[in-house]
C-alpha cells in the first residue's frame, strides 16, 4: 500500500515541469543535509572513547575480507551523479551541467565520509559493524537522540521523504532518456510526447512509461507476497547499481574509441584519452569486485546460483539492445546514424522560473 502511494506521488510529479520536482527535492535535500550535520554534532559531542578517534581513516582497515563488495556498494551509492546530463534541455546555462556533476560527486563524497567517520566515533571504530547490524541499537537515530530538539523523529520522517524524492529523481532521468530515444526514432515515436508543444514541459510519454513499468514491478512483487526489503529492494537496487557500472564502463570505452569527428574542434587528451582510460581501469576493477561479491551483497547462502542471475540479466539486456541496434543499422540506417545527434531547441518557451541547475 505504501509503495503504491509513493508510486502515485512520483507519477503525478513526473508529468509536471521539472521546476516543481526541483523545488520538492531541494527542500528535502536541505533538511537532510541539516540532519546529517546534527548527526555529526551528536556523534562528536559524545564520542565512545571519550574523545574523537581517527581510526576510521586508517587505510589498514581496508585489508579485510569482503572489501570488494563494500567498495562496490560505496560506488553504487554515487548512482545518479550522471543525472544532470539528462536535464541539459531544461538548463539555462549548459555549463552548469558539468559544474553540477562535479559538485555532486564532491559533496556526496564529503558527506558520506564525514557521516561514516562520525558513526565510528559515536559507537567506537571496533564495534561499529556489530552495532550497525543489530536492529536493537537504533542506529543511526539513537545518535541523533543525543541532540535536543526532536532531531531523531524528524530524521525518521525525512528518511521517507528522501526515499520518495530519490525515486522521483530517477524517474525524471528515465523519462528523459525515453523521450530522447523516442524523438530519435530508437523507441516508438509516441513516447516522445511532452506536456505541451515545447520541450520545457515534462516528457509525458517517458514519464507515463516509467510509471507503468514501476506499477508492474511493484504489483508483481506484491501479488507474489515477496519481502519488500529482502527481495524487491535488495535485489533490484543491486541490479540497478551493477547495471550502472556496466554503462559507465561502456561509456568510458566508447569515449576512447570515438571517431575524431564526434570530439569537436577543442577535444583534449584528458577528456578523450586519459580520463576514459582511468575510468575503464577503475570501472573494471570495481565491477569485477561487485560481480564476485554479489552473493554477500544480497545475503544469499554460500554456493547459491541466484546471485549470478544479475550479471546474466544485464548481459541479456545488452544483447537485446545490440540486436535492436543491428536491426536499425540494417533496415533504418537514417535512424541509426542519428542516434545521439539530437539538436533540441533549448528553452523555446522558458519555464516560469529559470534557475541554473
Amino acid at each position: 500500500m505504501w509503495a503504491g502511494i509513493a508510486l502515485a506521488a512520483v507519477g503525478a510529479l513526473g508529468v509536471q515541469a521539472i521546476m516543481l520536482s526541483t523545488r520538492v527535492l531541494v527542500a528535502v535535500l536541505a533538511l537532510s543535509l541539516l540532519i546529517v550535520a546534527m548527526f555529526v554534532v551528536g556523534a562528536v559531542g559524545q564520542p565512545a572513547g571519550g574523545e574523537p578517534s581517527w581510526q576510521g581513516f586508517d587505510a589498514s582497515g581496508l585489508a579485510v575480507s569482503g572489501i570488494g563488495g563494500a567498495v562496490a556498494l560505496c560506488v553504487a551509492a554515487f548512482m545518479g551523479v550522471d543525472a544532470p546530463g539528462s536535464l541539459v534541455e531544461e538548463a539555462v546555462d549548459r555549463r552548469s551541467i558539468s559544474r553540477a556533476t562535479v559538485a555532486g560527486v564532491g559533496v556526496l563524497g564529503l558527506v558520506y565520509a564525514l557521516a561514516a567517520w562520525a558513526m565510528g566515533v559515536a559507537v567506537g571504530p571496533d564495534t561499529v559493524a556489530g552495532a550497525a547490524a543489530d536492529p536493537a541499537s537504533g542506529l543511526p537515530f539513537s545518535i541523533l537522540e543525543r541532540v535536543d530538539g526532536g532531531w531523531a523523529a524528524l530524521a525518521e520522517v525525512m528518511l521517507i521523504f528522501a526515499i520518495v524524492t530519490s525515486m522521483l529523481a530517477f524517474h525524471s532521468v528515465i523519462a528523459r532518456y525515453v523521450f530522447a530515444m523516442a524523438r530519435e526514432g530508437v523507441l516508438p515515436a509516441g513516447l516522445a510526447r511532452a506536456g505541451s508543444a515545447t520541450r520545457v514541459s515534462a516528457p509525458r510519454g517517458g514519464s507515463l512509461t516509467q510509471t507503468g513499468i514501476a506499477a508492474i514491478v511493484v504489483g508483481a512483487f506484491a501479488l507474489s507476497g515477496a519481502d519488500p526489503m529482502a527481495a524487491l529492494f535488495t535485489w533490484l537496487s543491486t541490479l540497478g547499481a551493477m547495471g550502472l557500472l556496466f554503462l559507465l564502463l561502456a561509456a568510458a570505452v566508447a569515449a576512447m574509441t570515438a571517431p575524431h569527428g564526434l570530439r569537436g574542434p577543442r577535444a583534449g587528451v584528458w577528456e578523450w584519452r586519459l580520463a576514459p582510460a582511468l575510468g575503464s581501469l577503475g570501472g573494471t576493477v570495481v565491477l569485477a569486485a561487485m560481480v564476485l561479491n554479489v552473493g554477500s551483497l544480497l545475503g544469499a547462502a554460500p554456493g547459491s546460483p541466484y546471485p549470478f542471475l544479475l550479471p546474466l540479466i544485464i548481459l541479456g539486456t545488452a544483447a537485446l539492445g545490440g540486436a535492436w541496434a543491428g536491426h536499425l543499422r540494417e533496415y533504418r540506417p537514417e535512424v541509426y546514424a542519428g542516434i545521439g545527434r539530437g539538436t533540441p531547441k533549448t528553452h523555446a518557451v522558458p519555464d516560469t522560473v529559470n534557475v541554473s541547475i
